[in-house]
């Protein structure tokens, strides 16, 4: 694994742990359509792949300030638009909704939303 950025420098190693390694990190393709998660903490990391060692996915993880869980998603279309809030409104101190949609070629896609400041 090789960490890309993190929403706190100094982010403890248990926190690290949470995002990227717990068995407890949900599929952020699986959260319901326009659900909210605000954001308490993030991690932007590399990772081979299972299936092809030489290929290298990038992932990011969030996690929900409310419920605490933690949401991980290798999708290039998510990590934009999180990239894009992340430019505007900084590390933390949001909310974002997941939204889904599917494309003009038919394939199924997740993406960003802002929502409000918290």
């Amino acid at each position: 694994m090789n960490i890309i950025a993190l929403s706190n420098e100094n982010m403890s190693k248990a926190t690290i742990y949470h995002l990227t390694k717990s068995p407890d990190v949900e599929k952020m393709s699986e959260v319901s359509d326009m659900e909210e998660i605000t954001v308490s903490d993030w991690c932007k990391y590399e990772e081979a792949d299972y299936k092809d060692p030489e290929k290298v996915n990038t992932i990011l993880a969030i996690r929900d300030e409310i419920t605490g869980k933690a949401y991980a998603t290798n999708s290039a279309t998510f990590q934009r638009s999180f990239d894009e809030i992340v430019s505007i409104f900084g590390n933390t101190g949001y909310t974002v909704k997941v939204k889904h949609g599917t494309s003009k070629n038919g394939r199924d896609f997740i993406t960003a939303v802002f929502q409000r400041e918290v």
